[in-house]
């Protein structure tokens, strides 16, 4: 994670916008999760980003439209007819009313 230096001038990515880092302010007990001190704002950057260079590979191209649902589906190549549901929540799927 790089942490910003504020004597720095600003960056500023591919599309003219100023980056935003993650500033991270603490760990969970495990050492596991990182905690940011600008996560909307980190969050809705790196959205935006992505978003942005969709719309340049579509305009330029690289990728169609039905390419890019592909790429943007979290379940794509999932085949749901293998899938099988064993829990919901902390109830196995048996104990289901």
């Amino acid at each position: 994670m790089k942490i910003p230096t504020p004597d720095l001038e600003p960056e500023f990515d591919e599309f003219g916008d100023k980056i935003v880092y993650p500033i991270g302010s603490g760990r969970s007990l495990d050492g596991r999760t990182i905690y940011l001190e600008n996560m909307a704002e980190y969050s809705a950057y790196t959205k935006q980003l992505s978003r942005n260079r969709d719309a340049r590979m579509l305009e330029n191209g690289e990728i169609d439209q039905a390419g890019l649902n592909r790429k943007n589906d979290i379940f794509y190549g999932v085949d749901f007819s293998k899938v099988k549901i064993v829990a919901i929540g902390d109830k196995k799927y048996e104990d289901i009313d």
